[in-house]
């Protein structure tokens, strides 16, 4: 498939998830600030991350389902991100709304994908799991650095 229509194919996706342009890659090019690019060369797709003219990653495939794959799963984790921020429970970790909204996003765009999303969402909890406590311990802390105490005590 051609860059035009990878870029057609990705506007498409996006819109069945109420994506817009600050979510997506650009297409061909980097802007050089951040944001992924999709290539493609004679035979493969490439979807690339690169900041300040230092590319940080590279995924290259044959495969049109594994590029699509790895740029709807940047925009659904940029939509989740999104609505786990404007949908913030006390006492709540936050990536427990954005795991299960992209977790959603992905299983409505592919179940395949929605499949694969599950074990990756697992993998940095257990490195880092839940932890709902969090705020009520960072409130605490303010409120004694507040009284005067240091960190060490």
């Amino acid at each position: 498939m051609t860059l035009e229509g990878i870029h057609s194919e990705v506007l498409r996706l996006a819109s069945f998830v109420g994506a817009g342009p600050v979510n997506l890659p650009t297409f061909g090019y980097s802007d050089g600030d951040g944001p992924p690019h999709v290539e493609v060369d004679a035979c493969r797709y490439h979807y690339v991350c690169a900041e300040r003219g230092v590319e940080n990653s590279r995924i290259t495939t044959e495969s049109l389902d594994e590029l699509l794959y790895h740029v709807m799963k940047d925009v659904c984790f940029s939509l989740a991100s999104d609505h786990a921020a404007a949908n913030r429970r006390s006492g709540e970790d936050s990536r427990r709304s954005l795991f299960a909204h992209r977790l959603n996003l992905m299983e409505a765009l592919s179940p395949e994908w929605g499949k694969r999303q599950g074990p990756e969402n697992a993998e940095p909890l257990r490195r880092r799991p839940f932890d709902d406590n969090a705020e009520p311990r960072a409130d605490l802390l303010v409120e004694l650095r507040n009284q005067g105490h240091s960190a060490e005590e």
